[in-house]
Parts: structure tokens; sequence; C-alpha cells
């Protein structure tokens, strides 16, 4: 041990340096050679993920859908075939069905028309006292301050049942036309199948010849005078000083009024 450490003096600065790197390798070496293997862990398997298809865009060729407004009220009532009132936070307003229209039933300066009365009560079995879905177009109100939208019970759309079932003609006005052309389909449905408004007219049965009056049955006579205009009763006090049997018939022709004071047979 002596000898190594006066060897090593005996070096110089190089060589002791060259020795003392060779010393750290070879104890490195000795190390890494001795010291047991590292666990090593499996790298984690990767989850397969189905790739999803990517949306089309507009520029390939695909409108997107025109998403339409709605709220649920309740139906309060039937106004007439395309108009109710509904409530909405307390408050009755008025709804009127969008691209449809029935015969007028309350129109300030027109009698009833044909047919309302029957589109009125299908109508109010359809919505009258249920909640109904209110589905908005593009206009919020008419010129009348009336809601304008379509209206659904459960899946039934009523403004097209209306129409279907022949209650309503197809009536759309722009900019509101998301089902003009459900609509127009429906009415020449219902055309051909002569349903509601198109349903041919039928002629009123001839009336019963009226019985005659028991009067008519047999010749009545009446009196008349020489100088009055109206015929009477036996007895009558116009007859005292002339009285002329005539048939009432005949007395009728020639003019004669009846007596007001004995009242015979008119």
């Amino acid at each position: 041990m002596k000898k190594a450490l006066d060897w090593f003096k005996g070096l110089s600065i190089l060589g002791k340096a060259l020795v003392i790197i060779g010393a750290f390798f070879a104890l490195s070496v000795f190390a890494v050679a001795v010291s047991p293997p590292e666990e090593t862990t499996p790298p984690p398997k990767k989850e397969t993920v189905a790739e999803q298809p990517a949306e089309k865009t507009e520029e390939e060729g695909e409108k997107p859908k025109k998403e339409l407004s709605y709220e649920i009220v309740t139906c309060v009532r039937a106004v007439d075939g395309d108009t109710i009132e509904v409530e909405i936070d307390g408050k009755t307003y008025k709804v009127r069905y969008i691209g449809i229209d029935t015969p007028e039933l309350h129109h300030p300066s027109k009698p009833v028309e044909e047919y309302a009365q029957e589109a009125y009560e299908f109508n109010k079995s359809l919505v009258e006292g249920k909640e109904v879905r209110l589905v908005k177009d593009i206009s919020e109100v008419d010129k009348y301050n009336r809601f304008l939208r379509y209206v659904y019970v459960g899946d039934l759309f009523v403004n097209a049942e209306l129409v279907k079932q022949g209650y309503a003609h197809a009536s759309t006005y722009p900019p509101d036309v998301a089902h003009e052309d459900e609509f127009r389909e429906l009415e020449t449905q219902a055309r051909n199948d002569l349903l509601g408004l198109w349903a041919p007219e039928t002629e009123e049965p001839p009336k019963a010849a009226e019985e005659p009056k028991e009067e008519e049955k047999k010749e009545v006579t009446v009196y008349i005078t020489n100088t009055g205009e109206c015929y009477h009763r036996s007895g009558c006090s116009s007859l005292s000083k002339s009285c002329i049997p005539i048939s009432l018939n005949d007395a009728k022709a020639k003019g004669y009024r009846p007596c007001k004071r004995c009242n015979p047979p008119q």
C-alpha cells in the first residue's frame, strides 16, 4: 500500500488525473455489473376510440334545418275555427292560426258564413281546455295584435287537421310560409274527398202540401151590404139595413175586407 502511495506521489499532475479518472470508471462499471435489474412497467394500452364522422358543412350541400321557437300554454277558449285564447303568466291572449282560414263566425259587418259553426265546434273539440304548444314562424303578431302561431296538441298539428278534414282553406301569407306546401296538399285532398267545405250541396226535401184549413174544406158563407166594403158574420150589427150572402172566396176575390167588429173567418 505504501509503495502504491509513493508511486502515486511520484506521478506528474497529468498522470495523477488519469489515474483518478480510470479509478472512477472502473468503480462505475463494477457497480452496474453487480446491481439488480430494474423492474420495467409496461406502457398502458391505448383505448380504441371510434372516429366520429365529420359533420357536413353548408358548403358540402346540406342546409341547416330552421329551428322554430315554441312555448307550452293552456287554451282557455276557442273563439272560432282559426282563433283561440290562451293563458300566459296569468293573462289571456288571442292566437290566430298561421296558414289557414275558416269561414267567418264573428265578423262585425258580415253575417255568419256557411260552415263557420261547424269549423268552430271542431276546433273547440281539439283544443279547448287543453295544453297546447305554440310554434312561431317569422311574424309575432298580426294587424289585430293577435299572436300568429302553429298550434299542436301532443303530436296533433291542429292547423293541418282543420284543413285535412275540410274545415279550413289553405291561406298562407309571407313571410310565414313554413308549412305552405303541406297545407296546399291537404286542401287538395279534402277537395278530392268532398269533405266539409267541399261537400256537395244537398237540396232541401220538398215541403209537404199544407192541409187546407177547416174553413177551406167546405164553402163558407159570409155577408156583405149594399154599400159596405167588408164581409161579416151572420148577425153582425152592420147587417141591419142590408144582408147579402156570398161565399168567403168570392168576397175575398171582390176585394171585401173582414169586419173588425164581428171577426168573420179569413
